[in-house]
């Protein structure tokens, strides 16, 4: 199935058990890396990250997630916290587990282009900007400088 056919099927299913007054815009983004999903409630949209969610149980939590943020909006008016009770209760009605975070391992490296590792052990690990010039970085477990090793092509 695909991912919009999926997203579909989800925002069908809602509307007839959680019904908004109208209903969301849904967008795919190839720009968002860390977060899976966001939602704008004043324009009744969520965006999702097309990189990110590359399977159906991502999709369907994140899309949830985004979804009972519209949801408690509607409900209690602009002036909420956006993980607070009305979203945790909102989340809840809908029959999923109030989870504010993903865990998803690839978000912590998708937009990292810079590779840095330490000259005397080897330890690298990636970087999406630049650690600032004219200062010197050491690794703490080593004591050894930290160098740039590559710069990876978007």
């Amino acid at each position: 199935m695909t991912k919009t056919r999926l997203v579909e099927q989800l925002l069908a299913r809602w509307a007839v058990t959680h019904p908004l007054r109208s209903a969301p815009k849904v967008e795919w983004s190839r720009r968002m890396t860390r977060a899976a999903g966001c939602a704008y409630p004043a324009k009744q949209l969520i965006r999702l990250s097309a990189r990110l969610l590359t399977d159906e149980r991502r999709i369907e939590d994140t899309l949830a997630h985004e979804y009972a943020h519209l949801l408690a909006h509607e409900r209690h008016g602009p002036g909420i916290r956006p993980h607070g009770p009305e979203w945790r209760a909102a989340l809840r009605s809908m029959g999923y587990d109030p989870k504010r975070c993903h865990d998803y391992p690839e978000a912590a490296t998708l937009g990292a282009r810079l590779v840095y590792a330490c000259e005397r052990c080897g330890f690298s690990f990636r970087r999406r900007r630049r650690l600032p010039l004219r200062r010197t970085y050491v690794h703490r477990r080593c004591g050894g400088r930290i160098v740039l090793l590559r710069r990876d092509a978007p």
